[in-house]
């Protein structure tokens, strides 16, 4: 359509009254003709669905949208904007506006995958992240969102590790997709913590993100302990020997309740870091439980003393003393 097009099309679109979806995706727009589509999508009071993918986003268009998600009674239920080189502080504001006290929204799907989020995490010394931003949003009581597209982005270190910890207090979100980003160890170990308590994700998609076995372990042992996951998808992670041991236990502990991909995975990586060995069960655990990887292993050892009867717990402590974190300490020795 390009520029031209699309400043005549948005003058037609301010005669029309009932639309309730508009798709511009795709269609060489830049500030100049996706600014004035925007502002008039704007006044559309039954716009349920909003698409401006592979269109390029620019300081006018992105006032627009902000305007428009800024209402007090925003029609929209999902918004789409991959490829649209949405950057840290745009995300900044379109999360606080769609977070501002006494706001109703109906926006329950965003894909806002394909962009720059993340970019400049390491460069900004002072203030919050777009990472951190969305994870709070997650974290809010009244957080609606169901479907949040974050794939093909730049998250990881703080930014990927706040996304991953927001899961524990979120309570709306069905569909997560973070793959091709980087959480590598943090992340996954924040991510494999924060599901085992999880009660609403469905579908987990993380391929691609680096994850290590040490996260890749504590990962498999969430999804074991989590009862709500019917799909997640570790492709192309290096999550090594130990890694791969736990992704097997999986079918053996869930059956068939949910699908775990692991295409193109090195699994043949060995990381003294993921010390926990399957084949040699029995010694002595001291474990604190508020470590996401110990706490895993506390976990996996006492699912594979109860599957392994020539196994048992000869003793076992249970530390609340430090205040700062539990711990438990178990001794496991064959019988006989």
């Amino acid at each position: 359509m390009g520029d031209s097009m699309g400043i005549i099309v948005a003058e037609c679109m301010r005669k029309m009254e009932h639309v309730e979806s508009v798709n511009l995706c795709d269609n060489n727009l830049s500030d100049i003709g996706l600014t004035p589509l925007i502002a008039s999508c704007g006044k559309f009071k039954h716009l349920s669905y909003l698409d401006i993918s592979n269109n390029m986003l620019g300081p006018g268009a992105a006032y627009s949208l902000l305007e428009f998600l800024d209402t007090q009674e925003c029609p929209l239920a999902e918004l789409v904007m991959s490829s649209c080189d949405v950057d840290d502080y745009e995300c900044l504001c379109f999360v606080a506006s769609l977070v501002k006290e006494s706001k109703f929204t109906k926006l329950a799907k965003i894909d806002i995958s394909k962009n720059k989020l993340g970019s400049s995490e390491l460069l900004s010394e002072h203030g919050k992240t777009s990472g951190e931003a969305v994870a709070q949003w997650l974290c809010r009581p009244d957080c609606i969102l169901e479907t949040l597209n974050l794939s093909w982005n730049m998250y990881r270190s703080t930014s990927g590790v706040s996304i991953a910890n927001s899961l524990l207090m979120n309570k709306s979100l069905i569909h997560l997709d973070l793959s091709y980003n980087a959480l590598g160890r943090d992340g996954g170990l924040a991510l494999g913590s924060s599901i085992i308590d999880n009660k609403t994700l469905r579908t987990l998609l993380i391929g691609h993100n680096n994850i290590d076995s040490m996260a890749a372990f504590t990962i498999c042992v969430g999804i074991m302990e989590n009862s709500t996951l019917t799909r997640v998808s570790l492709d192309g992670n290096p999550i090594g020997e130990r890694g791969a041991k736990a992704l097997m236990m999986i079918p053996l502990v869930c059956a068939g309740r949910v699908e775990v991909t692991s295409k193109q995975c090195n699994i043949t990586m060995k990381d003294p870091a993921c010390w926990f060995n399957f084949d040699k069960l029995p010694g002595k655990y001291a474990l604190r439980l508020d470590v996401p990887y110990e706490r895993a292993v506390c976990l996996m050892v006492l699912r594979l003393v109860a599957f392994d009867h020539s196994c048992v717990f000869t003793n076992i402590e249970f530390d609340r003393s430090g205040i700062v974190y539990d711990k438990l300490i178990g001794l496991v020795k064959h019988l006989g």
